[in-house]
């Protein structure tokens, strides 16, 4: 499996009783522009069944608009990536994401 470390901001989803994360990037300043809690490092991995959603673009070889559920991926492109996928830039990726610092 494949993995990339990113930052993310740690979120606690009282609704479903989850810590998770919002806001993950690649970099520290961009995840410290979407908030004021401290970024957190965290670690994706790749998981053909996990909880989360992104975006893989071959000609940058790296991963993006990452979310928690498959249609928010989606409302990302007019076409939900079909045309991508079918000209073989790009695949939807599953990931698992955990948190590396405190």
């Amino acid at each position: 499996m494949r993995t990339w470390v990113y930052w993310a901001h740690p979120h606690r989803d009282e609704h479903r009783g989850l810590d998770t994360f919002r806001h993950v990037f690649p970099t520290k300043f961009q995840v410290s522009l979407c908030g004021s809690e401290p970024p957190v490092q965290v670690l994706l991995t790749e998981d053909p069944e996990g909880p989360w959603w992104s975006w893989e673009d071959f000609s940058k070889n790296e991963i993006s608009m990452i979310y928690p559920h498959r249609y928010l991926l989606e409302m990302c492109s007019p076409d939900f990536f079909d045309r991508d996928i079918s000209q073989g830039r790009g695949q939807m990726l599953r990931l698992q994401i955990s948190r590396l610092s405190e």
